[in-house]
Formats: C-alpha cells, structure tokens, sequence
C-alpha cells in the first residue's frame, strides 16, 4: 500500500536526485504547482518534500518568493567534513576489526567509484556505501 508518507518520501528522493544531478540549478525557484503537475502528485507531497529539502539544507525559502536551491558554500564544506571524519574514526574505534571479506567489499566499492566517471549521484552513492560498509560493524 502506498502512504502518504511514502509518497513523500519518493517526492524527497527525486527532487533530491534532481539537484544532486544539477537537473535544478542553484539559485533556481521551485514551484510547488509546476512539480506537482510535472511529477503527477498533488501540491501536499510537494510541498512536504521541498519543507524536509529545507530542513536538510539542499534548499531555502524567502517570505513571498517560495522556495530556491541553496547554493553550497565552500565554507559549509570546511565545517562538516571534519565533522564526518571525527564520527566515523569513532564509529571505528568501535567496530570490530575488518575481516578479508570487508576488506574486499570495501576494494570494490573503491574500485566501482573510480570507475564511475562523471555521474554525481552515483559517485555519492558508492561513496555513501563505502563509508557505511566501513563502519557498518560498529553499531553506531
């Protein structure tokens, strides 16, 4: 059965997909009409997406101007991957030490990634499931 909730959440991941991609450039206006005709869903999953893209920070809205892809900042870039990196050497520090089978996982994973080429959201996918593989034995 599909839900509402669901619904959205397939909203999310597209529009999501979409920005990753650049398939909606930064500082371009979303329109919650437009999307939901585009898309064939009503303006309510729209709008629930674009709020938790907002929350996520993938974009931004102003008073009587709707809502617009967030351009990223160097400086956003700085201030979380250091942030990343102190959590997962700590997820790390937990986990049990990788056997031959992780380690080979994680050589595919690395090797799938360079030989990915220039398709961003696949590149963030496989980086997403090298770094989950990494410290997936933590329970953290």
């Amino acid at each position: 059965m599909i839900t509402r909730e669901r619904l959205s959440a397939d909203v999310h991941q597209e529009l999501l997909n979409r920005i990753i991609r650049g398939e909606i450039a930064p500082g371009q206006r979303l329109r919650d009409s437009e999307l939901a005709e585009e898309l064939g869903v009503s303006r309510t999953p729209i709008r629930e997406a674009l709020l938790r893209l907002e929350r996520e920070g993938f974009i931004v809205s102003q008073k009587h101007l709707g809502f617009t892809v967030k351009r990223l900042q160097e400086s956003e870039i700085h201030e979380v991957y250091p942030l990343i990196s102190i959590l997962e050497c700590a997820a790390l520090d937990s986990a049990p030490l990788p056997g031959s089978a992780k380690i080979k996982e994680l050589k595919e994973l690395e090797r799938s990634l360079k030989l990915e080429g220039s398709d961003p959201l696949r590149r963030i996918e496989l980086d997403s499931c090298w770094h989950e593989a990494l410290v997936e034995g933590s329970g953290n």
